[in-house]
């Protein structure tokens, strides 16, 4: 039966396909599209500029999608950014594209913090929904790998059926040095994934109060004397955490560990594994940051706190007490004032992380990407044709500027020399009285398939462009690639060995940090490290990392 399905969705396609061809020709990358409606934009409207890289590979889709209207059931992690709106059916885009479509989305939203368990939660029930948004930086990841989740029926495999992609797959082949982040080891479409229409550089990275360093009349720190002089300062200020710092006593990118030469986890130097926690660098950075947090200059309630790695208490910026932390692009600059903040003159701005002596290079950091999540289907779909075409259709540009700006109708942006600019007093004052958190799940698409970083970097104030100048100052070029895969095998040791491990890590780095376990115990530490089964762990990070290097590229 569902066979069948398939094959009559994919006759019905060609068929609107011929017909579309044989009515108007097929469209160009150099043509300008026709009156479009609302949804759908015009691209002779849009004027795109000669040379903007995701311009190339537009693809002509044939809409309706399904001649009857049909529902699919998507899984959507993204509850902590609704704010007042129920899911995305209450936005303008979703509504328009199931218009034009033919397609009803129900959608899954987990609540907020229980993302990654309910994620795992889908592969022991019986009813996977027909396509799962994995958010690879939160571990969703099947416990036997992607190769296994396709064996064991989970997840289509998309090598039989990128005809019905031809958007995403032409971005692809515009962009082919990103060919071996999309596949498994074994050559495997998992899903697709989402793309970037230029290389991204980093979006998060330490951010430090510039209004207190005026008060104190010191430069943005360099080293970590210079972080010192500065936090004491902030103190002197009644600061109540100079340092905001994660509950693990470590920022999940290293951005105060890079200078002494590690990460928080498995990083590599020129293709060689490592991981942090044993290596000679770790006991630096806690003999510092125990030092610090002695000295009153780190958050004295660091280990309680709860949330992602850039989450803080908003109400203790508010009230001035925060004065460095691990934060978004977004929320530098005045952010916090157009909030509520009590101190209009509040400004967060970024700086690279500190090293031991200037002039040192650093090389660990929130690393530069041009792929995010991935949109998996479920093998059992009984529409899975039509959910990879509905999907496809995002990755075409002028779909995906919509996606990323709002509807074509002069409100959400504005047309600067031929190229939409995201109106900023839109979205914090809009008519409808929409929250900046909402903003994009109203008017356009929250972490859309086909991202256009331009529609938030166009309109950066002066401090939040400072501040990705300052983050990609350094080189990223010891991070581990993220869309590195391990066979089932691999997976099933890895899993078993990390949980512990991690376990174990976490908890005493935060007792080394705030003293309630002695610095002399650290060799025994990472001795425990060791017999726990780390360098099983670093062998099976280094096949997995030979095998992503050994994948073909273009």
């Amino acid at each position: 039966m569902k066979k069948a399905s398939r094959i009559s969705a994919a006759l019905i396609a060609m068929a609107m396909l011929l017909s579309s061809l044989a009515g108007c020709g097929s469209k160009t990358e150099a043509e300008p599209a026709e009156s479009a409606p609302a949804g759908e934009s015009s691209a002779a409207s849009q004027a795109t500029p000669e040379g903007e890289p995701a311009a190339e590979g537009i693809t002509e889709t044939p809409l309706p999608i399904s001649a009857e209207k049909i529902e699919l059931n998507f899984w959507w992690p993204y509850a902590e950014d609704l704010a007042e709106l129920k899911d995305p059916n209450d936005g303008e885009f979703y509504q328009a594209l199931e218009e034009k479509t033919n397609v009803h989305i129900n959608w899954i939203i987990p609540a907020e913090g229980s993302e990654t368990d309910a994620y795992n939660l889908l592969f022991a029930s019986d009813d996977m929904p027909d396509i799962v948004m994995q958010l690879l930086s939160r571990n969703m990841l099947y416990r036997g790998g992607q190769d296994k989740a396709i064996d064991d029926g989970f997840f289509a495999e998309l090598n039989d059926y990128t005809q019905y992609m031809p958007n995403y797959m032409g971005f692809l082949d515009k962009n082919p040095s990103l060919k071996k982040d999309v596949v498994t080891d074994s050559g495997k479409r998992y899903g697709m994934y989402q793309l970037f229409d230029r290389v991204c550089i980093t979006e998060s990275g330490l951010a430090v109060r510039q209004d207190f360093l005026d008060k104190l009349g010191l430069d943005r720190p360099v080293t970590y004397d210079d972080w010192h002089e500065m936090l004491a300062g902030f103190k002197s200020l009644g600061c109540q955490a100079p340092l905001y710092l994660q509950n693990t006593g470590i920022p999940q990118f290293g951005e105060l560990s890079a200078g002494f030469g590690v990460a928080p986890e498995f990083f590599q130097v020129d293709g060689t594994v490592k991981y942090g926690p044993v290596e000679a660098g770790y006991k630096e950075y806690v003999t510092l940051m125990n030092q610090w947090y002695s000295e009153g200059l780190i958050d004295p309630d660091f280990m309680a706190r709860t949330g992602s790695f850039t989450s803080i208490d908003n109400e203790m910026m508010f009230n001035d007490n925060i004065g460095a932390c691990v934060t978004w692009t977004t929320r530098c600059d005045k952010n916090y004032v157009e909030r509520g903040a009590k101190n209009e003159d509040l400004r967060l701005v970024g700086v690279a992380p500190p090293v031991q002596n200037a002039g040192d290079t650093t090389h660990i950091r929130s690393d530069d990407f041009q792929t995010g999540s991935v949109y998996s289907f479920s093998a059992n779909s009984e529409h899975l044709v039509e959910a990879i075409e509905w999907m496809d259709y995002h990755y075409n540009y002028d779909v995906a500027l919509d996606a990323n700006y709002g509807l074509d109708d002069g409100r959400s942006f504005n047309m600067v020399d031929g190229k939409r600019i995201l109106s900023y007093d839109f979205r914090y004052s809009n008519p409808e009285g929409v929250s900046p958190t909402a903003f994009f799940i109203k008017y356009a698409v929250k972490d859309a398939p086909l991202k256009i970083p331009d529609y938030q970097t166009d309109i950066f104030l002066p401090l939040q462009k400072e501040s990705m100048d300052a983050w990609c100052s350094q080189p990223d070029d010891w991070m581990m690639p993220i869309n590195i895969t391990m066979t089932a095998e691999e997976n099933t040791t890895y899993s078993s060995l990390m949980a512990d491990i991690k376990t174990f890590v976490d908890e005493n780095t935060v007792s080394f940090i705030s003293g309630t376990k002695s610095l002399d115990e650290y060799d025994a530490f990472v001795e425990q490290i060791k017999a726990m089964g780390i360098d099983d762990a670093i062998a099976i990070q280094q096949a997995a990392l030979d095998r992503y290097n050994n994948r073909p590229g273009e």
